[in-house]
Parts: structure tokens; sequence; C-alpha cells
């Protein structure tokens, strides 16, 4: 399901040195690898073709715990569809259990990683100039790798997800 979360934008600033207030709609992202939930390296080359939704969230955000209510219907959009989804937590490391814990009790289908401080630092500033960023927040990277929306709607509203994915090439 092509859910890219920030990791692929926050990879764009590490790898290529580009400063990530100055990542827009349009601009490809850098290759980047983070280690998943099950301990296997995901890379953002790996999806080269494919359509993928980005989720960031985290443990402690009720509103992302809210939005996962909605996992059902979302599979069921990016599988008919043929996207995937990459679910991106913004926990500290403290939280890997309890994100591993939470992947799991909602069981959430799709690739799923955890970004470090220094993602979490670069995607604040990705978000928001002054450093402030609010989740859950959705982004569309398209199959050249490239943001094609970098506020998407969210799940809980499946029509405008849906139409947004549609304008993907």
């Amino acid at each position: 399901m092509k859910r890219f979360f920030l990791a692929a934008i926050v990879a764009v600033a590490m790898v290529s040195g580009v400063r990530a207030q100055n990542v827009k709609v349009g601009d490809k992202l850098a290759d980047f690898t983070l280690t998943s939930v099950n301990g296997e390296p995901i890379s953002l080359s790996q999806f080269k073709g494919q359509v993928v939704l980005v989720d960031f969230w985290a443990t402690w955000c009720g509103p992302c715990k809210e939005e996962f209510a909605n996992e059902k219907s979302l599979h069921e959009l990016l599988e008919s569809k043929g996207y995937e989804m990459l679910y991106l937590s913004v926990d500290k490391e403290e939280a890997e259990v309890q994100w591993r814990d939470m992947v799991a009790y909602y069981q959430l289908r799709g690739h799923h990683i955890r970004a470090g401080e220094a993602l979490i630092n670069d995607l604040q500033r990705l978000y928001d100039a002054n450093g402030a960023m609010a989740i859950p927040w959705n982004m569309i990277v398209d199959t050249h790798g490239s943001i094609v929306q970098l506020h998407a709607p969210r799940p809980s509203d499946p029509v405008a997800l849906s139409t947004a994915l549609d304008t993907v090439d």
C-alpha cells in the first residue's frame, strides 16, 4: 500500500543534503534504508514502480489510533489500486517495544519502520519551518519516488483519499 511516510522525505534530506524544509511536491526522494518492525531492512528503492501511501504516526498519538480503526477499508482501497502502505513511526527508541506491540495489536498491514531522532527532527522541519509536526500525517509517493501529496487525506476520509490516490500516475 502506497503509504510512503516521511521516512522517504527525511531520507531525501539526510541522503541528498537538501534541507528538509525545501522538500516539496514533485521532488524525488533519495533512497534510504531503515529497519522494519520485523528486523529486516526496508529501502525506498524496493518500492520503485509502485505508489506508496506513507502514514506518520506514534504510539502516544490518540488521533493516530483513531485512524487505525479504518485499517480494513484502507487496506482494501490500497489493494484494489495495487498500492503499497508504509507506516513510519516517529516514536523515540525507548518506545520500540510499545511500537512493535501496537503494530500487532491494531493488525496494521503494510510495511513498518521507526524513525530515529535525526529523522524525526528533519520531519519536523519538513512539516513546518518552525519545527512543529502534527500527526497523523499522510503522504503519497508515486511510481518514480516523487512526492505527489505532501499532506494527503486521512483514511477516515476514504472518498477524499481515493480521489487523491486516483491522481497518481
